[in-house]
Parts: structure tokens; C-alpha cells; sequence
């Protein structure tokens, strides 16, 4: 079991199943809430019904791509306290103009497990 005092929920969006539920398996040890979405319409949906405190969220989703995704949430979020957005990717730069603006932190794949544990105890839970 994780030493994280604070349990948080997590949305993971990423199109392939593998990286989603090891991600997840991972996460769910450490005590946190996980969902799981494989597009970004998918992610849509649960980010308006569970209000995740972090989305792990891969950039290069098929049709609806990450940035698209990101800036939909924040566009839906403006008026309540916004979800914690970590870009996932597989390079190791997102080249996408105004990426900051919509992404919180970034993660490059395959991503240091620790990474993943100091984002969710920097961020991982709405006070």
C-alpha cells in the first residue's frame, strides 16, 4: 500500500488497453480511485460525471486527440475547481502550439513509476 496520505481520483485516458491497466494496477495499490477512459469522448463523458482530480491524458488519442480533450475539460472546468491535467506521451516534447495552456505537467513514456507518485502527491486530491 502506498505512504500517500491522501487519496485521489484519477482518470486514465489512453487508447491502449496494456498502458491503461498497468497504469491503473499501479495506482489502485497506492490507494487512489481509478478510472479508465480509451478515447477522448470517452474521457469527456467521465471527466463531467466523476470530476477526477488528475487525468492522465496520452496526447496522441485516435479522432479526438489529447489537446482536444484537455482543452474541452478545461473549457467545461471554468467554473469549478479544475482537474489536474499530466500530458502523457511518447515523445519527449508536446510540439503543439499553447500545449502549456492546457496541460498541466507532462509525463514521456515509458514514465518512471516515481514520476507518477510525486504528481499525485503535489496534486492528487481537491482540499
Amino acid at each position: 500500500m502506498c505512504q500517500e496520505t491522501r487519496r485521489a481520483r484519477v482518470l486514465i485516458v489512453d487508447d491502449n488497453a496494456d498502458c491503461r491497466t498497468a497504469l491503473r494496477m499501479l495506482l489502485e495499490d497506492w490507494g487512489h480511485e481509478v478510472d479508465e477512459a480509451a478515447d477522448g469522448e470517452e474521457a469527456m463523458s467521465m471527466t463531467l460525471t466523476h470530476r477526477p482530480d488528475v487525468i492522465f491524458l496520452d496526447v496522441g488519442l485516435p479522432g479526438r486527440s489529447g489537446y482536444e480533450v484537455a482543452k474541452a475539460v478545461r473549457a467545461a472546468q471554468k467554473d469549478g475547481t479544475p482537474s489536474y491535467i499530466v500530458a502523457v506521451t511518447g515523445t519527449d516534447r508536446c510540439d503543439e502550439a499553447g500545449a502549456g495552456a492546457c496541460f498541466d505537467a507532462f509525463v514521456t513514456k515509458p514514465a518512471d513509476p516515481e514520476r507518477f507518485r510525486a504528481l499525485l502527491a503535489e496534486h492528487g486530491a481537491r482540499n
